[in-house]
C-alpha cells in the first residue's frame, strides 16, 4: 500500500466508532453499519482519548500481517 493509498478525500474521510465498555471507551473505524472496517479498535480512558487514538492510528501503516494485496 502507497501513502497515496492512505490518503482520504473529504467525501471518503473514514468514520470512528466509539463504545464505553465499563470503565474505559473502545473506538475503531467503522463501517456505515458501524461493524470495524480496518479490523482493530484502541481504548482509551475517556471517549475522547479513544477517538483520538483511532484518528492517530489511520495514520500509521497497518502491521505486516494485516496488508491488503
Amino acid at each position: 500500500m502507497t501513502v497515496a493509498d492512505q490518503q482520504h478525500t473529504p467525501a471518503e474521510e473514514p468514520r470512528i466508532h466509539s463504545q464505553q465498555l465499563g470503565g474505559h471507551w473502545v473506538a475503531w473505524v467503522g463501517e456505515p453499519d458501524g461493524r470495524t472496517a480496518r479490523g482493530w479498535t484502541v481504548v482509551g480512558e475517556t471517549r475522547e482519548q479513544a477517538e483520538a487514538r483511532a484518528r492517530a492510528r489511520l495514520d500509521r501503516p497497518a502491521p505486516v500481517g494485516d496488508r491488503q494485496p
